[in-house]
């Protein structure tokens, strides 16, 4: 029981990070990949944009038009005819 509230408060605890906690490692590792020195104005630059772009992708993601939900198809036989609307 314990060791599920344990479990419990860090699952709460993670979700509470903002994207630039979230990214800033990835940003990082990203940047890097791409050339920039660690400690430079254009590394930071980078991780900036970054950043910026993931919490975007974010927003368009949660900001995007559901799914229509499909109607139930409601059918009937009547003298051997069954008919769908």
């Amino acid at each position: 029981m314990r060791a599920f509230l344990v479990l419990l408060v860090v699952v709460a605890v993670a979700g509470c990070q903002t994207p630039e906690e979230r990214f800033t490692p990835q940003a990082a590792e990203a940047c890097a990949g791409y050339g920039f020195k660690p400690g430079t104005v254009e590394f930071s630059q980078c991780q900036m944009q970054y950043v910026e772009n993931k919490k975007a992708m974010l927003f368009n993601f949660a900001t995007r038009p559901q799914p229509a939900q499909r109607q139930p198809m409601r059918c009937s036989t009547m003298a051997g005819i069954t008919t769908c609307q």
